[in-house]
């Protein structure tokens, strides 16, 4: 909290300094980032005010990219107040743009954008559209980064509606190839969800594995980002990635209870402890790791 009222205040008091000098470039961007700042803060009725300014302002320069920019995010706020048509009227003014002034990595944004207001709305299908328009919009430039993040989008609509298999060779090969670039943040993203599936599909070894990948990827990008902040860095904020693949095991393994694989669960379970205690950068200075698992095995053995 102390941190999002720190950010407040700087951008409050950026704010007069620039109405003072009447820099107009400079407005737009602390009106825009203020703007995103506050939803993220989830502060949205205040969001929505200055991404409106924002956008009212590079209106009048014609500024093409920073409108598309601030309608996908004012699209994004609109969305988190659950005022959908709003949030459809500025996504698709902003594909609109993309696609009249040919800005692929934008279409591919947007295209996200809107597949997840719609998954978000239980429309599948629509949101599988608009991934597989965002999929072939950043193939198109060759845009690794937003094909990565298009492909993840659409594994979450195939897999609603039962579909993955369809894309299954294509997921994997991105991810392979995400992985092998070093593209950490993604392949993180890879791993997760292949780990979900292979618990679906009843394969609790291959799922403790991409569990396991996952796991010792956001300690290694966790422990980087700690020493590089220093003493005084937040620990919680570095390492929410770690706490990602912690949520999602836990996730895994309660849908597999809910879905009456209990026994899946239990042996990926212990799978994954095996895999971690078998391996070297598991030393005894990183074993809380098992300590954060350990309520979910207990749990499991109330289920079984």
């Amino acid at each position: 909290m102390e941190m999002w009222k720190d950010a407040e205040n700087d951008y409050q008091r950026a704010l007069v300094l620039v109405e003072n000098v009447k820099d107009t470039l400079q407005r737009e961007a602390i009106l825009h980032n203020f703007g995103e700042m506050y939803r993220r803060w989830g502060k949205l009725e205040n969001s929505v005010k200055l991404l409106q300014l924002s956008l009212e302002s590079v209106r009048q320069r014609n500024d093409v990219d920073s409108e598309i920019t601030n309608l996908n995010n004012l699209g994004l706020a609109y969305r988190s107040l659950s005022q959908t048509q709003e949030a459809l009227d500025c996504l698709n003014t902003a594909l609109d743009l993309t696609r009249k002034y040919y800005r692929k990595c934008d279409e591919s944004r947007i295209c996200i954008s809107l597949g997840n207001l719609y998954l978000l709305n239980d429309q599948p299908e629509q949101a599988k559209y608009h991934y597989h328009n965002a999929l072939a919009a950043a193939r198109q430039i060759e845009d690794t980064d937003w094909e990565e993040a298009s492909i993840l989008s659409l594994a979450a609509a195939c897999k609603e509606l039962g579909t993955f298999d369809d894309i299954a060779d294509d997921f994997q090969a991105v991810a392979e190839r995400a992985c092998n670039l070093g593209h950490h943040e993604n392949c993180i993203q890879f791993l997760i969800f292949a780990g979900k599936i292979n618990l679906e599909e009843n394969k609790p070894d291959n799922s403790a594995d991409m569990f396991d990948k996952a796991l010792s990827i956001a300690l290694v990008r966790a422990y980087e980002r700690i020493r590089q902040c220093g003493e005084q860095a937040n620990i919680s904020f570095l390492s929410q990635e770690l706490a990602e693949v912690f949520d999602s095991i836990g996730d895994s393994i309660e849908e597999s209870v809910e879905n009456n694989s209990v026994e899946y669960a239990v042996i990926m379970y212990q799978s994954l402890l095996d895999k971690l205690h078998s391996e070297y950068y598991w030393e005894e200075s990183n074993f809380w790791i098992f300590d954060c698992l350990k309520p979910m095995g207990d749990w499991l053995n109330k289920m079984r």
